[in-house]
C-alpha cells in the first residue's frame, strides 16, 4: 500500500519556510506537541556525507517543524565510523548483517525502523526478510533508482542518493575525452610535467568491486555488470585498461592510486581527481575554485557506460502497524522533497563552510531546483545521471566479502597494500 502523506507545511496548505539573507531557511522554534502523543522514529541515514553533523541537526529540526507528532530520532553518523573506536558500532549503510539486526530485532539498543542503504545489500537483507515492501508516490526518481530497489519485482525502498565515478579536473580538455586511452593522452600532453595525471582513492574492500563492475562495462558495453560479481580473476581488457590508470597514477616512482588525494588536487600537484563527486567538496574547502572544473563520468575503458550506485530507505518488518508506517512514509517523502535536497546539496544547512556537497540527488526535480541549477557543477552533472545505469543490487556482497577482487585490481593498478 502507498501511504500518501504530507511532509512539507506547504505541501498542505501552508506555507515554507523564507530563506535569510545567506540563503539558509529561517528555522521559527518547532511546534510542541505532548511527548506522550509523539510517535519516535528511528532513523539510520546514509553516514558518508559532507558536515554530517549539521545536516542530521537539520534534517531532525525541519522535519519535525512540519511533522510535530513524529519525534524523529536520527542514527549518529560516528557510529558507522570505525575509525573512532569509542562510538563505531556498525555501519549499518553495508554491514548487511548488523543491518539486518537493526531492522528485525527490536530489542536491540541500535534498532532502527528506517536504514538508508546502498542497494548493493538490498538483496541479502531480502534473502534475511529484514525489510518490508516500501514505496512513497514517485516524486521523479531517476530510472535507474527505481530499478535498483526491486527485487524480483517488489519495491524495497525508497531512493535517495545516488553516486558514482568521475573524473575532476582544471583541464577542459578532458570533456572531449569519450574513452579511458583519449582522457589519458589528454592528460598526459595538456597536464603539468611537474603534477600526476591521475590520483585518488581506488582501493578498499567494496570500492575494488565497484571498480571493477564499473571497468568492466566500459570495456564491455554490452555486458551486465552483474556477471562480472563472480569473476574470480580479472579480465583481460579490464586487466589492460587498469593497468593503464596505474601508470596514470604513477609519479617520480610513487603510485597514488590510493590517495586521498583532494589537497593534492587543490595544490595543483594533480592534474586529474579521480573519485565520488562529492571529493569536489574537500577540495572546494582546500581551495579548488569549482567554477573552473570540468567533471566527467570515469570512462575505464574503450567507452563510458556510466555506473551508479543508489542509497535508499528501507522499511523495519516491525514497522507494520499503520502509525509506524505513516511516520516513516511521511520522513521518505520529506526526504526526497526538492527543496529539502536544496539545501542539502548547497550546504544550506550551516555545513562544510557554505561550500555545495556534490552529492547526487535521486530525483529529476532536485537537479531542477533554480540555484542547482545555477551551480556549476551540478549543471554539469545533470547531464551525465539520466542515462546511467545501476549497479546490481545482488551478489555484490559475495564479492566483497571473498576479497579476491580487491586483490587482483589493487594489483593491476600498482597499489602496493600491507594487509
Amino acid at each position: 500500500m502507498i501511504w500518501m502523506l504530507c511532509a512539507f507545511n506547504v505541501a498542505c496548505g501552508g506555507s515554507q519556510a523564507s530563506p535569510n539573507a545567506s540563503g539558509a531557511a529561517e528555522h521559527a522554534a518547532p511546534p510542541t506537541t505532548p511527548a506522550a502523543s509523539r510517535f519516535r522514529l528511528k532513523v539510520s541515514l546514509f553516514p558518508w556525507i559532507p558536515g554530517d553533523t549539521s545536516y542530521v541537526r537539520w534534517i531532525e529540526e525541519e522535519f519535525e517543524r512540519s511533522n510535530p507528532t513524529v519525534d524523529l530520532v536520527v542514527r549518529d553518523p560516528a557510529k558507522s565510523h570505525d575509525w573512532k573506536p569509542n562510538e563505531y558500532v556498525g555501519d549499518l549503510s553495508y554491514e548487511w548483517e548488523k543491518t539486518g539486526q537493526a531492522l528485525t530485532d527490536a530489542s536491540s539498543p541500535d534498532f532502527q525502523h528506517l536504514v538508508e542503504v546502498d542497494t548493493m545489500i538490498l538483496g541479502e537483507l531480502v534473502k534475511r526478510k529484514a525489510v518490508l515492501p516500501f514505496t512513497i508516490p514517485d516524486p521523479g526518481f531517476l530510472e535507474f533508482t527505481r530499478r535498483a530497489v526491486q527485487v524480483d519485482g517488489t519495491t524495497y525502498g525508497v531512493p535517495h542518493w545516488t553516486c558514482g565515478h568521475f573524473f575532476m579536473s582544471n583541464l577542459p580538455q578532458i570533456k572531449a575525452a569519450s574513452s579511458l586511452d583519449q582522457l589519458l593522452r589528454t592528460l598526459a600532453t595538456a597536464g603539468r610535467a611537474e603534477s600526476v595525471d591521475v590520483a585518488g582513492d581506488m582501493d578498499g574492500s567494496w570500492e575494488s568491486v565497484m571498480l571493477y563492475l564499473d571497468a568492466y562495462v566500459d570495456a564491455h558495453p554490452t555486458a551486465s555488470a552483474s556477471e562480472a560479481t563472480t569473476h574470480a580473476r580479472l579480465d583481460r581488457d579490464v586487466e589492460a585498461n587498469l593497468m593503464k590508470v596505474g601508470r596514470a597514477c604513477t609519479h617520480e616512482g610513487k603510485n597514488h592510486c590510493a590517495d586521498d588525494a583532494a589537497e593534492a588536487f587543490a595544490a595543483g600537484r594533480v592534474d586529474a581527481l579521480f573519485g565520488y563527486s562529492e571529493r569536489l567538496n574537500e577540495a572546494a574547502r582546500k581551495g579548488t575554485d569549482p567554477d573552473k572544473v570540468t567533471i566527467v563520468p570515469a570512462a575505464l575503458g574503450q567507452t563510458d557506460r556510466l555506473l551508479l550506485f543508489t542509497d535508499a530507505l528501507v522499511l523495519s518488518p516491525r514497522c507494520s502497524a499503520a502509525e509506524c508506517k505513516d511516520a516513516a512514509a511521511r520522513f521518505a517523502t520529506f526526504y526526497t522533497d526538492a527543496r529539502v535536497y536544496e539545501t542539502v546539496l548547497l550546504s544550506r544547512d550551516g555545513g562544510q563552510d557554505a561550500k555545495p556537497r556534490y552529492l547526487l540527488p535521486a530525483t529529476r526535480a532536485a537537479f531542477e531546483r533554480p540555484d542547482v541549477q545555477a551551480d556549476p557543477i551540478y549543471n554539469q552533472l545533470q547531464g551525465y545521471v539520466g542515462g546511467a545505469d545501476g549497479y546490481p543490487n545482488q551478489g555484490v556482497p559475495a564479492a566483497k566479502q571473498s576479497g579476491v577482487l580487491r586483490g587482483l585490481v589493487a594489483n593491476a593498478l600498482g597499489i602496493k597494500r600491507n594487509d
